[in-house]
């Protein structure tokens, strides 16, 4: 359990975004009381959300125009039926792709695999259990 510190109400660690700057892990401000204070910058700044986004973008596309080009590519291939998507080892049909590697000629290279366990993946969660991938 965990007191907000703006509602001061007390509630369950769930309640609470992660935040890996405070020493427990968590925001000081639950979820709900988190949402009002985006919601009242962003109707006090309109369009700036915006902004931050593409700029963003413009410099996630700039550092990594291979990645990009490689989920055209897939993206390409399963509007054409070139490439179909398959279950997570788990059995979820609900999956992302995951490239081991940004080359070329390995863009439609793609493991399936659920959101779950994709994030383990990219977390290093070597250990997990349920782990279905490779």
């Amino acid at each position: 359990m965990k007191i907000c510190s703006k509602c001061g109400s007390e509630k369950d660690r769930s309640e609470f975004y992660r935040d890996k700057s405070h020493k427990d892990g968590l925001q000081s401000r639950c979820k709900e009381c988190d949402k009002g204070k985006v919601t009242k910058w962003a109707k006090a700044n309109p369009g700036k959300r915006t902004e931050q986004v593409a700029k963003y973008d413009r410099k996630y596309r700039a550092k990594y125009p291979d990645r990009i080009r490689a989920r055209q590519a897939v993206q390409d291939a399963l509007r054409t039926d070139r490439l179909v998507k398959e279950p997570c080892a788990c059995g979820e049909t609900n999956v992302q792709g995951h490239h081991k590697s940004y080359e070329e000629d390995k863009w439609l290279d793609v493991d399936w695999l659920c959101r779950k366990h994709h994030l383990d993946l990219h977390q290093g969660n070597k250990n997990s259990s349920d782990r279905c991938y490779c």
